[in-house]
């Protein structure tokens, strides 16, 4: 499929209309994620929607059908996975209306543009290649382009998630409500389950979560003894600011808690599941105040994350993760494995379940002296108190007793 010089083509006016559809759309989804950077994302989404319609219109009147095709699918399959995304964020996790008609009319678009595309591909290439070249195409979009906006969008562009109704009250356990105060001025909120000890623990939930989610283990974590912090991470339940799914906001919200917790306690430690583990592995790394930390599932969220052997692995999760840091006003975080290495020689726990192993291992690998690795082949993802609760307790209880109390 080569590109070739042609007259202009009704194709180019259609595209530049599905651009500007796809725009409005685009920027009606971000006014519904009002922040402090509103008007910096607004002026990307006409920038970004100018531009294409622009350059659309030029192909067409060079007569460039061919190099126009190719971006009309190129650009059309990567938006329209992104609206799809969002479209099913809206309808089903924050039962945004008027979230979903907007994706909608933007997936309208994208598949549209897609088709445009697609289909002057089609009839340009040599029937042989027709056969050869579209698995081959759907391959290379389904692996460098679907799966990392998928990643990207739904780490960086999702709603906020409601609060579920949910409080410690429903376990039984007194508690206080906290508002915090980040040092970049979101409000979090925040439950203190206290205790009568002079150590506390701040316990974060991992991505498309809030605070609610992880009762159990306050209830379990407060039994053991332990003051508790449950701290819902900002965008999600009470919180305000937009949601970041790979945690990258983590040092500031995670720090936020801790504050709280110094005025009450004079020894603290982070119990973490998944997103929540990697967050108070970067807290603690930067916070001396923080004596041990306990992460469950702990992933990747950056390409640098990525045990070594993979390079396919780490080249999608790079492209996946530069869509994120397009679309978010955050910064990719150091790599896990550095923040290991400066949390110790503080204690680290690392319990890992399915498919965890090797990453777990990797990041010990940074302090193998002061890292403990459980693994739990078994276990589902953070499912490790639900699947062994016994065990659970005695493990992370005796690990957090060992740094708080007895050290």
């Amino acid at each position: 499929m080569g590109t070739g010089v042609t007259r202009p083509s009704p194709q180019g006016s259609a595209r530049s209309l599905c651009c500007a559809a796809l725009g409005i759309a685009a920027a009606g989804l971000v006014l519904l994620r009002p922040s402090d950077t509103l008007g910096s994302r607004l002026g990307v989404c006409v920038f970004a929607t100018v531009t294409a319609a622009v350059v659309f219109a030029a192909l067409n009147r060079l007569g460039r059908e061919l190099t126009g095709a190719w971006l009309a699918l190129v650009l059309g399959f990567g938006a329209s996975i992104a609206m799809g995304t969002l479209l099913g964020d809206a309808a089903f996790a924050a039962h945004s209306w008027i979230g979903a008609v907007a994706a909608a009319v933007g997936l309208l678009a994208t598949l549209m543009l897609t088709g445009s595309g697609a289909a002057a591909l089609w009839r340009a290439a040599r029937p042989r290649w027709r056969w050869i070249g579209t698995p081959v195409l759907a391959l290379v979009l389904l692996q460098l382009v679907a799966q990392p906006m998928v990643v990207g969008v739904l780490a960086s562009a999702r709603e906020p998630l409601r609060a579920t109704g949910l409080t410690p009250a429903s376990r039984g356990l007194e508690f206080e409500d906290l508002r915090l105060r980040t040092s970049d001025g979101v409000e979090l909120a925040a439950w203190h389950v206290p205790a009568e000890g002079k150590a506390a623990v701040v316990l974060l939930h991992g991505a498309g979560e809030t605070r609610s989610a992880r009762l159990a283990h306050a209830e379990v974590l407060h039994g053991c003894g332990f003051g508790v912090l449950l701290l819902d991470a900002r965008g999600r339940g009470d919180s305000g600011g937009l949601p970041m799914e790979l945690g990258w906001f983590g040092e500031q919200d995670v720090r936020a808690g801790v504050d709280a917790l110094a005025e009450r306690y004079e020894a603290i430690g982070l119990v973490g599941l998944s997103m929540g583990g990697e967050q108070a592995l970067t807290e603690a790394a930067g916070d001396a105040r923080v004596r041990v930390v306990v992460g469950e599932g702990v992933g990747l969220r950056t390409a640098e994350d990525v045990a070594p052997g993979n390079g396919l692995e780490r080249f999608v999760t790079a492209i996946g993760t530069g869509i994120a840091d397009v679309l978010s006003s955050a910064s990719p975080p150091q790599p896990l494995r550095d923040a290991v290495g400066q949390v110790a020689p503080r204690p680290v726990l690392l319990i890992a379940g399915t498919g965890e192993e090797r990453q777990v291992e990797w990041y010990r690998s940074a302090a193998p002296d002061e890292v403990t690795v459980e693994l739990l082949p078994e276990v589902p993802h953070t499912g490790a108190l639900a699947h062994a609760p016994d065990w659970w307790r005695d493990t992370v209880c005796g690990a957090l007793d060992a740094a708080l109390r007895e050290g």
